[in-house]
């Protein structure tokens, strides 16, 4: 396990003493009975609580998982027999590392990669396919890697759509349209910087939209 300066929990050691425990962005604030608020305290009392550790941790909202879609966002996407919806908002924490890899098929960008004990990690899975970003839909995975990461520095949040296969045929087409990614040009419909454009006058009208509510 790594923290920060104030004891904000960066990365979890895969198959360590507190993987499934703590997640990244956790504030640890007690070991043992002692109060806990620098590294060097932290280390004191890990020292001195012996085989057993008690950790108190104060866990902020990183990451969010629902079922229900919300209503403006269905029309983004028609729904297919194997495949379960989520709507997912994960929450930026500084330190700690996003962790996500994807690749595009046929318009669809999916998930390739997810590292463990990332905020991604949180709410995302191998295969997911992404629909949106923050409600502008996404067909090219550059579109979508520009768009995450402005959203995490504008609004130190990224909310999505995900499309999960459950089905053995549609885990199956998964598979298949991630290895044949392999086979196709950077871009499927139109050239990035035109996707980048489109997306960017998406944006303008969904704020736009906002603004009139």
């Amino acid at each position: 396990m790594r923290v920060d300066e104030n004891l904000h929990v960066i990365e979890i050691t895969k198959q360590g003493p507190c993987d499934g425990k703590l997640l990244p962005g956790d504030h640890i604030i007690q070991i043992g009975d002692r109060t806990v608020q620098t590294v060097d305290e932290a280390r004191e009392a890990i020292e001195a609580a012996g085989v057993s550790i008690r950790i108190v941790f104060d866990r902020g909202l990183q990451s969010t998982t629902q079922d229900n879609i919300p209503e403006q966002y269905e029309s983004l996407f028609k729904r297919r027999e194997g495949f379960t919806y989520h709507y997912v908002q994960i929450n930026y924490v500084k330190g700690c590392k996003f962790g996500l890899g994807i690749k595009h098929f046929q318009n669809n960008v999916i998930v390739s990669r997810i590292d463990p004990g990332s905020l991604a990690a949180q709410s995302l899975q191998e295969k997911d396919h992404i629909i949106d970003i923050n409600g502008i839909k996404v067909t090219d995975k550059e579109v979508a890697r520009s768009l995450l990461v402005r959203a995490l520095k504008k609004k130190n949040f990224v909310s999505m759509c995900i499309e999960r296969p459950v089905s053995g045929k549609a885990k199956e087409w998964v598979d298949d349209a991630m290895n044949a990614s392999q086979m196709q040009p950077p871009s499927v419909a139109m050239a990035s910087d035109v996707q980048e454009i489109a997306a960017r006058q998406q944006q303008k009208m969904m704020e736009a939209m906002d603004t009139k509510k």
